[in-house]
């Protein structure tokens, strides 16, 4: 939080931990305003061209942000379409449409498989700092929904004050399960 203060330091830095931590402290300030925050992550995403970085380090540094940064479904269809449109006027794809095709399979095959993907692991990580430590059972139930209501619970959860939020959040949702 200290480089809040340094905010023109840490834009002139090549290092790239420095981007990370611009990427964390605008996710923290924008934890009430999603547009905002949906702004600032196509800032820090445009910067990573303007900085002289490899393919490679663009594809990871922006994958650190996407991460980092959450949006709901369509702000974060707003900004992969701003995404697509400057990498066309580029002529530098960063995540190509196989590439993408390929994560979305992907989360699929994670989903069934039992494991945690990426936007669970936030969402429980974001839910455990906002209301403590959260029962296996509740993330168990998390790590069944959808990626379109795991979005929506993402931004949700900022309302949240106590479990029973999440809980009855979670009730509202649940699908029965089908015999």
């Amino acid at each position: 939080m200290d480089y809040e203060q340094s905010w023109h330091e840490l834009e002139s830095n090549s290092n790239p931990f420095a981007i990370i931590t611009m990427a964390h402290l605008k996710t923290k300030a924008t934890t009430s305003n999603l547009t905002q925050r949906e702004e600032w992550k196509w800032h820090l995403i445009c910067g990573l061209y303007e900085q002289g970085l490899t393919k490679q380090q663009i594809v990871k540094l922006f994958d650190i942000i996407d991460t980092m940064m959450t949006l709901p479904e369509q702000l974060q269809k707003r900004l992969v379409a701003k995404i697509n449109r400057f990498e066309e006027e580029r002529k530098m794809a960063l995540v190509s449409p196989t590439v993408q095709l390929a994560r979305e399979e992907g989360r699929e095959e994670g989903r069934e498989e039992g494991e945690i993907i990426g936007e669970q692991k936030v969402i429980i990580r974001q839910l455990n700092r906002r209301l403590g430590e959260i029962e296996a059972p509740f993330i168990e139930q998390i790590c069944k929904l959808p990626v379109a209501q795991l979005e929506e619970l993402a931004e949700a959860l900022l309302d949240f004050s106590t479990v029973a939020d999440l809980e009855q959040w979670l009730r509202d949702r649940s699908n029965p399960v089908e015999a």
